[in-house]
């Protein structure tokens, strides 16, 4: 496996079946997906995608457009997607990154997902739930971040540390809330979509109407917590994961690097 900028792999598993790319919501980042290896199985490979302006990459500009950003993400990731058979999971703007770099890997003809795991976000075309975040003034922002339960109150109180984020949040948000859908052929992975119970941000109706844009099967599953549900309830949701994944193996794409059970 080449490495590449794009994505950050916390632990290295050199007889893992299958990878598994996971995309951070808005203002997160690769280090949200720390320690997943370690609540997965030995099998699954974890490689955390690495947006621009954040960590690793904090002297590059955070890029406030979707179109740009999942061409770059293709592009930069393209080395990694030819050894093993590998699955998307995303959340909230992860969500939706994961789909658009799914639909461009479709139609370019080469490698894809043999499955997308997408959560906590509103299905296309449903616009994000209001306010609309990005033009709003710092002490604004600060006080919405709040609300969303993402980042930590010691870090929203922080001023100068705030300062320096201000920019790549803001280009998270408005990447969020400017993307426009572009209706397309529907994808045929089978799609796994989870949200919180709790998450006033992503009604129900909304999160499931996932299930339109693949011929596939779509499995929906929710757990208690709100938006950020993964804090909440980490064990119920990794145990959904595993669940899903295992699920995997037989379908479309999976044989590609696979020589038995582990």
């Amino acid at each position: 496996m080449i490495e590449s900028k794009w994505f950050v792999r916390y632990h290295t598993r050199p007889e893992a079946r299958m990878r598994l790319f996971c995309f951070a919501f808005a203002g997160g980042s690769a280090s949200a997906f720390r320690e997943w290896h370690k609540l997965l199985p030995d099998w699954v490979d974890v490689c955390a995608v690495q947006y621009p302006g954040r960590e690793t990459r904090w002297g590059e500009p955070a890029i406030p457009d979707a179109d740009v950003l999942a061409d770059e993400i293709v592009t930069g990731m393209a080395p990694a997607f030819g050894d093993l058979p590998f699955a998307f999971f995303g959340h909230s703007l992860g969500a939706m990154m994961s789909f658009e770099v799914a639909r461009r890997l479709r139609d370019a003809g080469g490698a894809e997902p043999v499955k997308l795991l997408l959560s906590g976000r509103r299905a296309p075309p449903f616009a994000p739930h209001p306010p609309i975040l990005h033009p709003l003034t710092d002490a604004e922002f600060a006080r919405e971040m709040g609300t969303l339960n993402g980042t930590p109150p010691e870090v929203l109180a922080n001023r100068e540390l705030m300062a320096l984020l201000f920019p790549m949040l803001r280009a998270d948000f408005r990447l969020d809330e400017t993307y426009v859908f572009r209706a397309g052929e529907p994808l045929w992975q089978d799609f796994s979509i989870f949200g919180g119970a709790g998450d006033f941000k992503v009604p129900e109706g909304q999160l499931r109407s996932w299930a339109e844009h693949t011929t596939g099967a779509s499995r929906f599953q929710r757990f208690a917590g709100d938006h950020f549900y993964l804090k909440d309830t980490r064990s119920a949701m990794f145990e959904a994961l595993r669940g899903e994944l295992e699920g995997m193996r037989g379908v479309r794409g999976w044989s590609l690097g696979q020589s038995g059970e582990r």
